[in-house]
């Protein structure tokens, strides 16, 4: 009886010690699951208890079909969509393992492009990233520096200022319509002196036909350098020299881009996005230019959501100037001993005389420079041509630079919207639409002729 009892003790103990041996060894695996996308990656980690032995055997049971995982735990997708399993097994006991299931999602229609990439920054410096969002008709992204706060910062409008340290940063564009789809661009930032550029503002919504000012800034020069501002598609609308952008009359997605006028390469983009008017705006330029008493500066006026584009202009003040049908306005005389005056020049659109808009004028005696085109508008037939001419009010009455005028560079605004020779001769282009003709100087406000092609 007693060597019964001691047998099945025995037995007992037996069986739990093997019991308990074989729990020793548990595995397990974070995440414990993980959706991914389509020929995505993602990395696996396992942990071994109960064995002084913490490698793994990594698979995936259901074979290359269902994704393949390295030795290190990094486990790429299949082309197609399902559910799959990873696997981890102990190499101490290769009877323990674990599993984690893996949702493998279809692949984004929706590709992200950040520009410009790579670009060097200076130490403290600051540039203009812009994501391209194609897939979606949402456009939306959120920005953040890859290495975190040590490498720097970016504001919701992709404006990136980079840290006190020189290094190699990552910042990174994520689609709002789908987190999957992201991109990053590559900066060095250097404590040598190189330029970057910023703009504002960023990825704008406007309608066709509209006037959208945007401003540029430079960093990481020694001296002072003017910005050379430029629309990348043909059809995409004009921008004057300084960065007054004539929205085409088409609608469309669109880029505007700015370098310093002494390094072209190194630039800021940003998405224009034109839609249909839903309702009649109108526009005026230039933006509150100044203007010498009795001196003349041509106005113009752009029309959205009206098929008469013309407009009645006016001077809301009755003591403020005139201004003739063609948008050519003569300042006052200064009263007195006053120095400026301010007055509001109105243009009305003749479709529905209830949309107007307005801008203020600056008459002052201090030496500025204002323009005239001639003439303001014009219609031509396809290859046709005219010629334009420009009349400088000076303001400068006394001085070194008494007599002198600003040499005028003719410009057409819109690529492909005809040519224009240094004397002002245009030959219209053989594509109809509306273009715009400027004579530029840096001293004189954005100043243009509207042409017709039909």
């Amino acid at each position: 009886m007693r060597r019964s009892v001691l047998c099945s003790w025995l037995l007992l103990a037996a069986v739990l010690l093997g019991g308990c041996s074989q729990d020793e060894i548990q595995v397990s695996i974070n995440p414990e699951s993980a959706t991914v996308s389509a020929g995505e990656s993602i990395t696996f980690t396992a942990e071994v208890k109960g064995s002084e032995d913490p490698s793994v055997t990594w698979s995936v049971p259901a074979g290359d079909s269902a994704g393949t995982i390295s030795t290190s735990g990094v486990y790429t997708a299949p082309l197609s969509a399902g559910t799959f399993e990873v696997k981890a097994t102990s190499v101490a006991d290769p009877t323990r393992s674990a599993t984690v299931t893996v949702t493998v999602t279809p692949p984004t229609s929706v590709a992200i492009t950040v520009t410009p990439t790579p670009v060097s920054v200076q130490t403290s410096g600051r540039q203009t990233f812009s994501a391209t969002v194609t897939g979606t008709q949402d456009r939306r992204v959120t920005w953040r520096v890859q290495e975190g706060p040590a490498g720097g910062s970016i504001n919701e409008n992709g404006t990136y200022t980079a840290p006190a340290t020189a290094g190699t940063i990552h910042v990174e564009a994520t689609s709002v319509a789908d987190s999957r789809a992201k991109n990053f661009a590559t900066v060095t930032v250097t404590t040598s002196f190189v330029a970057s550029v910023t703009l504002s503002p960023v990825n704008p919504t406007v309608v066709s036909g509209q006037f959208v000012p945007f401003d540029g800034a430079v960093y990481g020069v020694r001296y002072s350098t003017s910005l050379q501002w430029s629309v990348i598609e043909p059809q995409g609308g004009g921008i004057t020299a300084n960065g007054l952008y004539l929205a085409p009359f088409r609608t469309g997605l669109f880029h505007v881009a700015v370098a310093p006028q002494s390094d072209s390469a190194k630039r800021a983009q940003t998405a224009v996005e034109v839609q249909a008017p839903s309702a009649i705006s109108v526009w005026i330029a230039p933006r509150t230019p100044s203007i010498p008493p009795g001196g003349q500066q041509s106005f113009s006026a752009s029309v959205s959501g009206a098929t008469d584009p013309s407009v009645t202009w006016s001077v809301r003040e009755s003591n403020g100037g005139s201004i003739t049908a063609d948008g050519v306005y003569t300042a006052p005389q200064l009263s007195g001993n006053a120095s400026t005056a301010g007055y509001t020049i109105v243009a009305t659109s003749n479709a529905d005389p209830t949309k107007r808009a307005e801008i203020p004028v600056l008459v002052t005696s201090l030496p500025v420079y204002s323009l005239v085109i001639n003439p303001s508008t014009v219609s031509l037939r396809p290859g046709a041509a005219t010629a334009f001419s420009a009349s400088i009010s000076s303001g400068i009455t006394y001085g070194p630079d008494v007599g002198y005028t600003p040499a005028l560079i003719w410009r057409v605004l819109e690529s492909g919207g005809g040519t224009i020779s240094s004397s002002g001769n245009y030959t219209a282009p053989s594509t109809p639409g509306i273009y715009h003709v400027a004579a530029e100087a840096e001293e004189i406000p954005d100043t243009f002729a509207t042409v017709k092609v039909e």
